[in-house]
């Protein structure tokens, strides 16, 4: 490790912290965006990083260990392939991932770089593909985790007046608080207004609802009509295409499962899993035969799971005679 690595190294809890300055964002963008190895490198530790449980365990995280290790192993593939040739095969896959890192540090960077009037009036969209997901983190030091298939659209981020940002998607907020520049969330046709906390808001364009549940903190939300609506955490605020709205009680982290990498589902339709099928596995979902749509199931899809197997756990448990055939990125259901 050269001291520049080693200066890197030690600077990436301090971004994932949000505590790292634009000069230092600069710095680890230049160094993912160097060579392949640092792009590989850079995932593995963010993603142990925010699967660490508790600010104990991250306090003892040793990041330099983690880029030893992996170093190691890109050295023993890049040997290997004077025998082989495969290493650029296995370096390659671990890219089809760089999206995810290359939005956290451009957003966080491009944005806002360069001085504070000129970051503050421009625009800037995040869009996350299906099949992955990001972290983003806003000068403000307020992050948001965008799930797979969302946009998040900042318009209007002027540190004097207002933060505001769009999404069409899913995203879990972790608002910085200042109670002299408002924090808010456009959905569809509803604004949530923070007040410093952690909420997360599944708003999906294709979707004819909007849910917005508080994990901790305070939110508002406003509805066309103007009313404001104060959710309490552990709250779930939910609203349909109709205006019809349902306000109650849940499990605040089974809202947020997508970010373990999971998707939990009770008594849903089979169309509305589909789409978060769609959504995590980067497939195309196709019935042919309608009446599927509306069969119910409960149970539990995980991130790293063959869609095989999960088509044949629908299949084992649905009340019809269902079939499935998967053909390149397309799932055909039918009777």
């Amino acid at each position: 490790m050269n001291k520049g690595d080693k200066n890197i190294i030690s600077l990436l809890p301090k971004y994932f912290r949000n505590e790292a300055d634009r000069k230092e964002i600069e710095e680890i963008k230049e160094w993912v965006e160097a060579n392949d190895q640092n792009h590989m490198i850079f995932d593995e530790i963010r993603d142990i990083w925010f699967a660490l449980n508790s600010e104990e365990e991250q306090k003892y995280f040793d990041a330099e260990k983690v880029w030893k290790k992996y170093s190691k192993w890109i050295d023993d593939q890049q040997r290997e392939e004077k025998k082989t040739g495969t290493v650029f095969k296995i370096v390659s896959g671990a890219l089809k991932y760089a999206s995810v890192i290359l939005v956290t540090l451009f957003v966080s960077y491009m944005v806002f770089q360069g001085n504070e009037k000129s970051a503050e009036s421009k625009p800037f969209i995040a869009e996350v593909p299906n099949g992955q997901t990001s972290i983003i983190t806003l000068y403000d030091g307020t992050v948001v985790r965008l799930n797979s298939g969302s946009k998040l659209v900042c318009d209007s981020y002027n540190s004097k007046t207002e933060r505001r940002v769009s999404l069409d998607g899913e995203g879990y907020f972790k608002v910085t608080h200042d109670p002299n520049v408002p924090f808010y969330v456009d959905v569809k046709k509803m604004t949530i207004k923070v007040y410093g906390t952690e909420f997360n808001v599944y708003a999906y364009d294709e979707d004819n609802f909007v849910k917005t549940t508080l994990i901790k903190g305070k939110v508002g939300v406003f509805l066309p009509d103007g009313k404001e609506y104060f959710l309490k955490p552990n709250e779930m605020f939910l609203v349909n295409s109709e205006g019809k709205i349902k306000l109650k009680k849940v499990n605040p982290y089974e809202s947020v499962s997508w970010m373990k990498g999971y998707y939990k589902f009770k008594d849903e339709t089979f169309e509305e899993i589909s789409k978060h099928i769609e959504r995590m596995f980067n497939m195309k979902v196709i019935f042919d035969f309608k009446e599927l749509k509306s069969e119910r199931f409960t149970g539990r899809i995980n991130k790293d799971d063959q869609i095989n197997d999960v088509m044949q756990k629908l299949q084992m448990t649905s009340n019809y005679t269902l079939r499935f055939k998967i053909k390149g990125n397309t799932i055909y259901i039918y009777k």
